[in-house]
């Protein structure tokens, strides 16, 4: 989604595709959220 805000004038956007290095899973982002929420909750489950 591309949303301009602000004064009225002929802005022109253009989309660049850039390779990101640092891909991660959602499996990694889920993992960490629920060591934050219940540090040591993952070792206790059989988690690591």
């Amino acid at each position: 989604m591309l949303q301009k805000v602000g004064e009225e004038s002929d802005a022109q956007f253009e989309w660049v595709d850039v390779e990101h290095s640092n891909r991660v899973t959602a499996r990694s982002v889920f993992r960490r959220e629920i060591q934050r929420s219940y540090p040591g909750g993952l070792r206790r489950a059989g988690g690591q």
